[in-house]
């Protein structure tokens, strides 16, 4: 069997436009641009147009030239209160949906929209039971597809004055369960949620850490009931509204508001585990706040989009960016992974053999959740492991010595 492990390089972006497009600008207050791929070369976009923040209604649009060009928005949703906190995704059955949040009847609940057209007629389909009764306030939904096209919901239940993330299934042709299924408690909001091809999900959020401030955390689940202890993003203690997507290369990136100079502007990080985060890349640096991202990569483009602040309180944008994205490539190498380290894998059992006289080392071995799983402290030349019991996978081998600590991926098969 072959062994090998993975040198991770780091990704590069560069702009393609020369500036951000304008989708949605003039003096209506237009924010949480959303949007998603509809054919090869067709982006639509649903937004939310709401003058004083709190009558909200969901405009459309769509480019029709990968978002060079964005006609003037048309309404698709006005009813009474406010339409806000939405969501939107195209189903593997061409179906447009969108998830809103909408307080028309008080309290607010979630509700769907759908399009079978690309956008030129709306159905609504109405409120969603997700088991909470009519004074709880459930907002905040982020919905995705699974590979057999079962539907998952994050959302967020705001009641007695603080949040809590909560999660939901629909099968294929199903119903929303209602098994108030907790994900973070207390004082979570804005969540986000993607699920990786090895079948982990990652959970984004922002967090409230005193007073007004909040930093960005992620957790992870391989079943959406047991979720892995927090990883903190952000330490500025004022981030908020976190955006997480896979990139071409399956690693996770998450977007995010960051305080600024005393405005926000979007900021993001990369992981290929879930668990160890490459440094914080600033994205934008405007002089006015930068707020609610969101992106989608398609091979070596990333399509990005956020509320521009004109004026923060009265008079908001929606920006568009297309950024060439070049990838990260997994490099298969040998099984010499440094000067002094192999290792070796084989029928789910590792052998790391150390060449120098100095093996005086702490070896933990995490899944790609964050759990250590098993531990030794080595003070011999050759050390082994056995996975038998553990599912086949990545997994992150760190070994610590001489106030040296180095990590490496690898893959049991």
């Amino acid at each position: 069997m072959k062994k090998y492990i993975f040198i991770i390089v780091t990704l590069l972006f560069t702009k393609v436009n020369s500036a951000p497009v304008v989708v949605s600008g003039g003096a209506s207050n237009d924010i949480r641009g959303r949007m998603c791929r509809y054919e090869s070369s067709s982006i639509i976009s649903v937004f939310v147009r709401s003058p004083n923040w709190n009558d909200g209604d969901l405009y459309f649009t769509r480019s029709i030239d990968n978002g060079l060009g964005w006609p003037t928005p048309t309404p698709i949703l006005t009813d009474a209160g406010d339409q806000t906190t939405h969501c939107m995704l195209q189903t593997s059955d061409d179906t447009i949906r969108i998830f809103y949040a909408s307080n028309e009847t008080g309290d607010y609940k979630i509700y769907e929209l759908i399009s079978l057209d690309s956008g030129i007629v709306w159905e609504k389909r109405g409120r969603i039971d997700l088991g909470w009764t009519s004074v709880n306030t459930i907002y905040d939904p982020v919905v995705i597809e699974e590979e057999d096209s079962s539907l998952t919901m994050i959302y967020i239940n705001y009641t007695g004055g603080t949040g809590s993330t909560y999660i939901s299934h629909r099968p294929y042709g199903g119903t929303w369960d209602t098994l108030k299924t907790l994900v973070i408690a207390p004082s979570t909001y804005r969540p986000g949620i993607i699920k990786h091809p090895d079948g982990t999900y990652m959970a984004a959020y922002h967090r409230k850490t005193g007073g007004s401030n909040y930093n960005i955390y992620t957790r992870m689940s391989t079943d959406r009931v047991n979720w892995s202890s927090e990883v903190q993003l952000t330490t500025n203690n004022n981030s908020h509204d976190a955006f997480v997507n896979l990139t071409s290369d399956s690693a996770y990136l998450v977007y995010y508001a960051k305080n600024s100079g005393g405005h926000y502007n979007l900021a993001r990080r990369r992981s290929y585990d879930g668990v160890f985060f490459e440094g914080e890349e600033l994205i934008t640096n405007y002089p006015t706040s930068q707020t609610k991202p969101c992106f989608f990569i398609e091979g070596n483009f990333l399509y990005q989009m956020w509320t521009y602040a004109v004026d923060y309180n009265t008079n908001n944008d929606i920006y568009f960016e297309k950024l060439d994205y070049t990838p990260s490539f997994v490099e298969e190498i040998p099984t010499v992974i440094n000067s002094n380290i192999r290792i070796f894998t084989e029928n789910k059992k590792i052998t790391i053999s150390f060449l120098s006289s100095n093996t005086n080392s702490d070896i933990s071995i995490y899944n790609l959740i964050g759990q250590k799983i098993l531990t030794q402290v080595n003070n011999r030349s050759i050390i082994n492991f056995d996975l038998s019991n553990y599912p086949t996978g990545q997994y992150l081998i760190k070994i610590k010595s001489d106030n040296k600590e180095e990590i490496f991926k690898v893959m049991l098969i």
